[in-house]
């Protein structure tokens, strides 16, 4: 997950290859084992989501990365989660995968969404919280542009908050980790439109 902030020397480390070279023989491995058992073998497997854009020009020079789907990080932090800029990291996501000989016709979103600590913390000026109205349109939005530019899948991050600790860290569901499992208005908005679109077939 996200190799360009959190890849160490826990992950079968080689001092005679950069780290890249070490990403994509991990992931290589990783592809060879589940497609070679029966019980696992018809599992997608994507790439290593990355957590700027901008690197996946390292990681595609790395040399041939095994995978079924590119995988790319999405977070817009306060910002208009449909601007432009989606649009470059999605284009420069392919086309640095595409070094690597990765199919590109199909890109996976694993990771997005908005933090909705300034709910509680309305004077904070973490620049990557929003509140929770605010995260309930943005994540409704994102699911929509995503679905707009072609991308296949879109997770949101998350389902439910890690604590109920007032924390950024634990601000990132939909539903509270409270003793009743509170639904916040972005978990109601999205339940309405699943219920809206249910099972769709699209061309």
């Amino acid at each position: 997950n996200e190799p360009d902030l959190f890849w160490t020397n826990n992950y079968d480390n080689n001092s005679s290859t950069g780290k890249w070279q070490e990403v994509r023989n991990y992931q290589n491995s990783m592809f060879d084992a589940l497609k070679a058992d029966n019980a696992t073998k018809n599992i997608i497997v994507c790439t290593p989501p990355l957590s700027t854009y901008t690197l996946a020009d390292d990681l595609g020079n790395a040399g041939n990365i095994k995978g079924d789907k590119v995988n790319w990080h999405w977070y817009t932090g306060q910002g208009n989660p449909d601007k432009n800029e989606v649009g470059t990291g999605i284009t420069q996501t392919k086309n640095g995968l595409g070094r690597s000989g990765m199919p590109t016709s199909d890109i996976f979103t694993t990771e997005s969404g908005h933090n909705s600590w300034k709910t509680a913390n309305p004077g904070n000026n973490n620049n990557t919280a929003v509140n929770e109205v605010t995260q309930m349109r943005y994540n409704l939005r994102i699911l929509a542009d995503q679905f707009r530019r072609g991308i296949k899948r879109t997770y949101l991050h998350q389902l439910m908050d890690l604590g109920t600790t007032n924390s950024f860290k634990n601000s990132w569901g939909i539903v509270k980790a409270d003793s009743n499992k509170t639904p916040k208005p972005a978990f109601k908005a999205w339940k309405a439109m699943v219920s809206l679109f249910k099972e769709r077939t699209w061309n």
